[in-house]
């Protein structure tokens, strides 16, 4: 290439180094993860109450808190990114087939049910007030006791702690507040959990925890 043929070539790459990157409204993507205009975050978090999966006759009931921001853009649960829900959910060979948060309605053919302590989705669960928890609470034991699912398993030591209103002392089975009702307590899903940061070590927790159980049965 000759000099001439060079300093072209470096022109022509220069070009593209000045151009800025369009402007996305909305959504964008970072190396955090995903940042938005906050009327775009009100909006999606207004509209992002999830419904209940439950009915009559269920093996298990698996509570959380509240719909974060991904399951509220996403209208389902436990899509944020690297919750290991749905990896945990099949290693522990409670269903039969890998799935996704595509499909949590799906879950009701095996006799698994989805619900939430709050319906209303938040950043955070630090956003809701004390009466939206206490009321979640309340509306929560009605449903347990109306629909009478085998065993209840809540994900997360923290989101037991916040139904029951005290500390819990360890993970596992807990007394039963309704007779004839287990309630379980497992490893949060949250990427975020600090004592289980792999989807392997909650798999292993769960699964000692889960099948001390005599209700819970294959349900295909």
């Amino acid at each position: 290439m000759s000099k001439q043929e060079g300093k072209q070539f470096k022109g022509f790459l220069q070009q593209f180094s000045s151009v800025k990157a369009p402007t996305v409204f909305g959504e964008t993507s970072t190396s955090i993860g995903v940042s938005r205009s906050p009327e775009t975050e009100r909006k999606i978090l207004e509209n992002g109450t999830l419904p209940d999966y439950i009915r009559h006759g269920l093996d298990i009931l698996v509570v959380g808190i509240n719909p974060g921001f991904f399951s509220a853009k996403a209208r389902h649960y436990y899509a944020g990114p690297g919750n290991h829900f749905w990896k945990c959910l099949y290693q522990s060979k409670l269903i039969p087939e890998p799935i996704t948060w595509e499909n949590d309605f799906r879950l009701l053919k095996w006799n698994i049910g989805l619900t939430n302590i709050c319906e209303r989705a938040t950043r955070g669960q630090d956003d809701l007030s004390k009466q939206e928890i206490s009321e979640g609470a309340r509306i929560l034991r009605k449903k347990i006791e109306e629909f009478s699912p085998k065993v209840v398993v809540f994900n997360g030591k923290g989101i037991y702690e916040i139904f029951i209103g005290s500390k819990v002392k360890h993970l596992g089975r807990q007394d039963s507040f309704i007779p004839g009702i287990e309630i379980f307590v497992v490893p949060s899903s949250s990427p975020r959990s600090a004592s289980y940061p792999r989807a392997e070590d909650k798999v292993t927790l769960s699964n000692s925890v889960l099948y001390r159980s005599k209700k819970i049965r294959r349900s295909y």
